[in-house]
């Protein structure tokens, strides 16, 4: 149960109140004795939250001296006309009767729902228009801690606006590479967000997924505002700890592997089922110093660990994740209110490339940020400002040298059983990417006033952002390629790629024991010539050199916007307008927002919505630091008469770069229908929304050109997004439900256009298997960029969701969702590489590359829970423990794909205690 009190117009407040389901009770303060204002303060405590409001309305400046009439003024509005709104209650239900489509998901909502990781996008999934990634589930992931990726409306993941009070959350570095393995050669996985927020800082999180106001710019998907608890509301000390392990799991193995030979003739390696460790641990504490300052402080760390297996051994891995924030608030001072908060929020990854020798890497993200807020209210306006400074990162520690030996007599660790096997070793080389962001935004709303028979809210604010992105590598990395064994190969003192043949006795004292000579085509001869190796000769032909990079880029953008809320009877409408600079384009981009619904009763309980609006993406920072990087280039060599010859440039295969020359700025446009309506105490919604997203940027053309060859990318990229939802949401003494279900397509042209394979980069290429086609159609090479990743993570044609929220006695409480997504068709990687096998050493022909074939994803339902105990120490203290299941049903997730063995999760837990000071 919590409290709060405001001294809001009391249409407004009920309004309000009423549509998220809260309970209210309203009553006047009493009549005080005393002739000034200090004394009826000092007998009616409540009425200083209405002090300011008074002071305002009396014309009286803060900290002034004021004339007796003042005085008078200010007391009689104290007593008479500022009221004091008790709400008591839970904030539960997600959505309002309101033209915007927002869902408000509260602290008291997150509190009830299973956590997981603590992520705030984690928890998303249940609403209506968002999806989330299809190989969350997977075994691998389980000891993940990234904010999980999701697509709003259609996008993709990094369309989504992140914004954390209002500002800007969203990374710059990558931001499009989500689908990146973090095996990648020469970039990092890259994640849309900056920072990870766990949900212990979060006091609310606003949703938008169409009808999105026009403050917020910078995306073409949806839009994820996390407001962090404010100091006064804090609770006085929490502390949670949460784990979840392996033996609280429980796997499922899946066998899905063709076999032509008889099944005595194959050697099955099953997997080994992980061994896994999650904790999580949350500090929560606030303190109200005296009635203008107070302070907070909100810590959250998580760890994993979790085995793999590579060589035939268990290997840890482990992933932290941690969130720290401090904040101060200052009020009725100078300002209304003046707020600084410091946020730092680190996470490394610490990896091995499978079945690979001395791989060990790490991979660093996350970020800080400060800042300043401030808001004060004067008669006609309303001003709130920020500043912000944040850094963040995104880092790999590696080997320098990646090399995939023959393995033969020395190199005898691999495992893998291909015509030619290999002993891969090393790994990419260390890799520096980093964003400073310094960005300030000032807002005004004016009070509502009328104007030819019309009520009008106008608000406008403006925005500015200056950006730089770092890129760095200050040793090059190298990976080879083509191994080569031949025994007479002399190296001529190089030993990093090149080993020369050895033996345990000479060659002329085996010579000796055969008789004098050896005669290999003699098979004794040659068995005792074999055994006799310590080490077989062998060298690389090829290898890409991904050399040093120091690049830095900067930008500034800007942006300003404009509405007016418009009432006329049973009409509302929004019209906004935004303008915003793309410095890398050096274009103005103009998007107009159009929002309204019709309220047929004219009692807020019946409302029509509709709506048109264009969302510009972002900056396009991402590409400025992609044109300005510098790409590999590739070397060959051969031997002659047994000796090694040096590197030389390939003249078949140029370093590339990028070039983003008269582009435009992609956009979106969104057509809006819906009907909201009150309904048994809930509120029941139906939604369509089509978006058609235009100027899309993909590869186009590709020139060379003073020994470089670039890639042209154009705005021939297109896509379009159908959805229609209906959900429910009702809250009802102790219970909450919310229901919904949506019906999606998407289409897409693909995020790079289909290029021929020689216009490809040689490490974004990957092999299309289609066993239906003759030879030599049944492999086809192509951009891995051409893989429309948008339809295959995030376009599950039908999906459906509910959630279920009991409070059944003052200690015991629980929740339960139930998720379905319909089956749809994906290409999916089968694991593998495949060579064409030419025979020549162009880059082409004579390398492995991924292979990936359509496959259908069956429909799953997921059933998931919570369930917490309170018990009561004190009048102020609690202890809460808590049980999360995770797929209570142990249904398959078909993550194991086509011609693969592998491990399901099944069902899964999280224990938890949490103390807790009033």
């Amino acid at each position: 149960m919590t409290q709060m009190e405001t001294v809001l117009p009391m249409k407004t407040i009920q309004r309000h109140l009423a549509n998220i389901g809260l309970l209210m009770t309203v009553t006047l303060p009493a009549y005080g004795q005393g002739d000034d204002i200090k004394n009826y303060l000092a007998q009616n405590p409540r009425a200083k939250d209405s002090l300011a409001v008074c002071h305002k309305i009396s014309n009286v400046e803060q900290g002034a001296t004021i004339t007796l009439q003042q005085q008078q003024n200010v007391l009689t509005c104290l007593k008479k006309n500022a009221e004091t709104i008790t709400v008591i209650g839970r904030q539960w239900l997600p959505q309002e009767v309101e033209v915007t489509g927002q869902y408000t998901l509260s602290r008291d909502f997150l509190d009830r729902s299973a956590i997981g990781n603590g992520n705030i996008t984690d928890m998303l999934t249940i609403l209506p228009g968002i999806q989330g990634r299809e190989d969350s589930q997977a075994v691998e992931q389980q000891a993940e801690l990234k904010s999980k990726l999701i697509s709003i409306s259609g996008g993709r993941p990094s369309d989504t606006g992140f914004f954390i009070d209002g500002m800007s959350n969203n990374s710059d570095i990558n931001p499009d590479d989500t689908e990146l393995s973090v095996e990648s050669v020469d970039e990092i996985q890259g994640h849309p967000q900056q920072t990870f927020v766990n949900q212990a800082v979060v006091g609310q999180v606003k949703v938008f997924d169409s009808n999105i106001p026009v403050e917020y710019g910078g995306f073409s998907g949806g839009v994820v505002d996390i407001v962090l608890r404010d100091e006064s509301e804090s609770p006085a000390l929490q502390f949670d700890y949460r784990t979840s392990r392996n033996e609280f799991n429980q796997y499922i193995l899946i066998d899905n592997a063709n076999r032509e030979q008889s099944v005595d003739d194959v050697v099955i390696n099953e997997p080994i089922e992980p061994e896994f460790k999650k904790e999580n641990f949350n500090l929560v504490a606030s303190q109200v110093l005296d009635e203008h300052h107070s302070i907070s402080m909100a810590l959250s760390r998580t760890e994993s660990k979790i085995t793999t297996v590579s060589l035939l051994k268990p290997v840890i891995t482990s992933r932290e994740s941690s969130n720290y924030s401090i904040g101060y608030s200052m009020r009725n001072l100078w300002l209304d209110k003046l707020s600084v908060r410091i946020n730092h929020s680190p996470y490394q990854g610490n990896y091995i490339l499978n079945d690979v020798l001395d791989s060990d890497f790490s991979i660093k993200g996350g970020g800080t940020f400060a800042s300043l807020n401030a808001s004060h209210s004067w008669p006609s306006v309303d001003w709130n400002a920020s500043i912000r400074y944040g850094e963040s990162d995104n880092s790999r520690r590696a080997p320098q040298y990646y090399l995939p030996w023959l393995r033969v007599k020395g190199k005898e660790w691999g495992l893998d059983s291909v015509d030619r096997p290999v002993s891969r070793e090393g790994g990419y080389g260390d890799l520096d990417k980093q964003q400073k962001t310094l960005s300030t935004r000032h807002l005004f709303a004016l009070n509502d006033f009328d104007w030819l028979g019309i009520t009008h809210q106008v608000s406008f604010g403006i925005n500015f952002v200056k950006k730089r992105l770092m890129r760095q590598r200050n040793e090059s990395a190298i990976v080879y390629k083509n191994p080569f064994d031949d025994a007479r190969i002399t190296c001529a003192g190089i030993t990093l790629d090149c080993v020369e043949s050895s033996y345990k006795i000479p060659l002329n004292e085996l010579a000796d024991q055969v008789g004098g000579s050896l005669d290999l085509s003699n098979p004794e001869h040659f068995k005792l010539y074999e055994n006799n190796h310590l080490a077989r000769g062998q060298f690389f032909r090829v290898r890409r050199i991904y050399p040093l990079e120091d690049v830095d880029v900067t930008t500034n953008n800007f942006d300003g916007w404009i509405q007016d809320g418009l009432e006329l009877g049973k009409w509302r409408t929004t019209l906004g307008v935004k303008i915003d600079r793309n410095e890398f384009l050096s274009e103005w981009n103009i998007a107009p927002r159009i929002h309204g619904g019709y309220d047929f009763f004219d009692d807020d309980e019946s409302l029509l919505v509709f709506g048109a609006s264009r969302y510009y993406a972002s900056d396009m920072m991402s590409y400025k630091l992609k044109e300005a990087k510098r790409g590999y280039f590739t070397q060959t060599r051969g031997f002659a008469n047994g000796v090694l010859q040096p590197w030389t440039n390939s003249v078949t295969t140029l370093p590339y770069r990028y070039q983003y020359n008269n582009l435009k700025t992609p956009f979106t446009n969104e057509l809006t229908m819906g009907f909201k309506q009150k309904l048994f105490g809930g509120v029941l919604s139906i939604t369509s929304v089509r978006r058609d997203s235009k100027d899309k940027v993909v590869r186009g053309d590709s020139y060379s050109k003073e020994g470089f060859t670039y890639y042209v990318q154009s705005n021939d990229g297109e896509a379009t997004h159908k959805r229609l939802s209906i959900s429910y949401s009702i809250a009802l003494d102790n219970h909450q439900l919310m229901i919904n279900a949506s019906k999606t397509k998407n289409t897409s042209n693909g995020e790079n256009s289909e290029a021929p394979a020689q216009a490809i980069p040689t490490d974004q290429r990957i092999f299309i298997y289609n066993p239906a086609l003759p030879s030599p159609d049944t492999y086809k090479l192509v951009s891995k960029g051409w893989l429309d990743q948008l339809q295959a993570n995030f376009n599950r044609p039908i999906t459906a969701n509910l959630s279920f929220s009991s409070q059944w006695t003052k200690n015991i409480r629980s929740s339960f969702t139930v998720s379905y997504r319909g089956d749809y068709e994906r290409m999916e990687s089968l694991g593998r590489d495949f060579t064409a096998n030419t025979g020549g050493l162009n880059d082409i022909g004579d390398e492995e590359y991924p292979v990936y074939q359509k496959a259908n994803k069956p429909a799953t339902t997921m059933v998931s829970g919570k369930m917490s105990y309170d018990y009561d120490i004190s009048a102020k203290q609690s202890l809460r423990l808590s049980l999360e299941v995770a797929n209570l049903l142990n249904k398959r997730t078909y993550q194991v794909g086509l011609n693969r063995i592998g491990l399901e999760t099944g069902r899964s837990f999280w224990l938890g205690l949490s103390y807790n000071y009033d």
